[in-house]
């Protein structure tokens, strides 16, 4: 089974338990970073309903996901280690970035 053992001690996206939230002793499914995705994404959907939607809009909007990407990137594939502050930031901007971007460029 997936969740063996590690359900509620380490999140699924990145087993690394420093990086996720935690209630007490129960660690969040989901990293700060993806956490954060999440959040936005809820965000970007309330933040369309004040833009209007376009190309050039999703553009601009598609620019917050950058510092997500390279930050992960970098973290990846460098021994750079972010900050869960970072994590949070950047996840959040990402995921209302993805959000308005799609929506833009599909509706």
């Amino acid at each position: 089974m997936i969740f063996s053992g590690k359900w509620g001690k380490v999140p699924l996206c990145n087993e690394k338990a420093e990086r996720a939230p935690h209630i007490g002793r129960f660690c969040f499914p989901l990293c700060w970073r993806c956490t954060m995705i999440m959040v936005g994404l809820i965000i970007g959907a309330f933040v369309c309903r004040c833009i209007s939607p376009g190309i050039q809009t999703g553009i601009i909007f598609s620019i917050l996901i950058i510092p997500c990407l390279i930050d992960g990137l970098r973290q990846r594939y460098t021994s750079y280690v972010s900050t869960n502050l970072k994590r949070i930031l950047f996840g959040f901007m990402a995921g209302v970035g993805m959000f308005v971007f799609t929506f833009s460029i599909f509706v």
